[in-house]
């Protein structure tokens, strides 16, 4: 993996614990992420309590409890709970489509008050 990414995971996910996870990796990791079947990655979680900042600057996300998928050249997360910014978060899915290019995309409903979601986005 590229050491970008390997700083990402390793300084993104602060807490939480994983129940379930089922990964098949087979490929040579300087391949990663894989193109044209250079390799397999998929997998499956579940995980409670997750605190992960994503992105410096930005507030961080606790309380998660979901669940996720990795493919060849993506993730996917799904939760039904979260918290953000002293707010609540419902029916949250996060995803990069492809690792080469990562652009997060987030989709969720926010519960706050409008003191707190005004300070969210200044």
């Amino acid at each position: 993996m590229k050491e970008k990414l390997v700083d990402w995971i390793d300084n993104s996910f602060i807490s939480g614990k994983v129940h379930e996870a089922n990964i098949v990796y087979r490929g040579w990791s300087n391949d990663f992420p894989f193109n044209k079947h250079s390799g397999v990655f998929n997998g499956h979680f579940t995980a409670t309590n997750v605190a992960i900042n994503y992105f410096p600057g930005w507030p961080g996300m606790d309380s998660l409890d979901g669940e996720g998928e990795f493919t060849e050249r993506g993730i996917s997360v799904w939760s039904d709970k979260a918290r953000i910014h002293n707010g609540d978060i419902k029916n949250l899915s996060a995803r990069i489509d492809d690792f080469t290019r990562p652009i997060l995309m987030v989709e969720g409903d926010a519960y706050s008050t409008t003191h707190d979601g005004f300070h969210f986005f200044s």
